[in-house]
């Protein structure tokens, strides 16, 4: 019962997360170049900074995840299914430090310029977020969230195979 709400509990900071970095993509800040006549310059100014927050949420979230996967969900494999559970380990790993790092590069960058204000004398090109960034870290979201969850799913598997036959057959007796 524990392992099915824990197991529950993780597939709910996957989603959420992932969704939020969905949302994090969608309210990237845009920027627009002001002229401001009286000084005779240009400067760029950034309409919001909510995809920091969304994005710095989706970290938090995911961190959380694998933090309960890793140290409540995933068990030891035998030596039948230690190649799996070696396999979906690495690409569970990988994709985890793949999307923290689009998200927390994501939320940095995109903090970068919102908050600072830059002066052109001339040719004013304000810089935002690249396209993509809030949705690289959502799709590396999914693979480490079904990888992570395909290695539960082995691990309880592992449990019903080895407790199915500790239990009812005690084999033959011979007596001496």
């Amino acid at each position: 019962m524990a392992s099915t709400t824990l197991f529950t509990a993780v597939f709910v900071l996957d989603f959420v997360a992932f969704l939020l970095a969905l949302a994090a993509e969608q309210t990237r800040s845009t920027a627009k170049v002001v002229i401001d006549s009286k000084y005779d310059y240009y400067y760029c100014v950034y309409d919001s900074n909510i995809a920091t927050i969304l994005g710095a949420a989706a970290f938090g979230l995911l961190l959380a995840g694998q933090f309960l996967t890793c140290f409540f969900l995933n068990r030891n494999a035998s030596n039948k299914h230690r190649c799996r559970a070696v396999l979906s380990a690495a690409i569970c790993w990988t994709a985890f430090l793949g999307a923290e790092a689009c998200l927390l590069v994501g939320s940095v960058k995109n903090a970068q310029r919102t908050d600072y204000r830059f002066i052109f004398t001339e040719d004013a090109r304000c810089e935002t977020l690249r396209f993509g960034v809030f949705q690289g870290g959502a799709a590396f979201i999914m693979v480490s969230s079904f990888a992570s969850k395909l290695n539960g799913c082995w691990s309880e598997e592992e449990e019903e195979e080895e407790g199915a036959g500790a239990g009812g057959d005690l084999g033959a007796y011979t007596p001496i």
